[in-house]
């Protein structure tokens, strides 16, 4: 017997959650790009760690969108773990 799944949420909640997750990662993205360019530009280690810090964390903002248009719960958690991935690579 399957269970269905139900959720206590409306559809536009969890859509206004979506849109408030996506609003902050592109955020995040945008405070990282400007820490990036206030290092200094003669230090070669602040350069790549920068760039590194901008690659992580816009990417997990673009891929969040990806995760938005899962087609299957399955693919949901792979795109949502590839997100997270690059957001703890931005974190540490």
């Amino acid at each position: 017997m399957t269970q269905k799944n139900v959720s206590k949420y409306t559809d536009e909640e969890r859509f206004a959650f979506a849109e408030s997750i996506e609003k902050k990662l592109k955020s995040f993205a945008l405070r990282r790009i400007d820490v990036y360019k206030s290092l200094p530009s003669n230090d070669f280690v602040a350069q790549h760690t920068g760039k590194q810090l901008v690659r992580s964390s816009t990417s997990s903002s673009v891929n969040y969108r990806a995760v938005r248009r899962a087609r299957s719960q399955n693919e949901f958690y792979s795109k949502i773990s590839i997100v997270i991935e690059e957001l703890d690579e931005s974190i540490y």
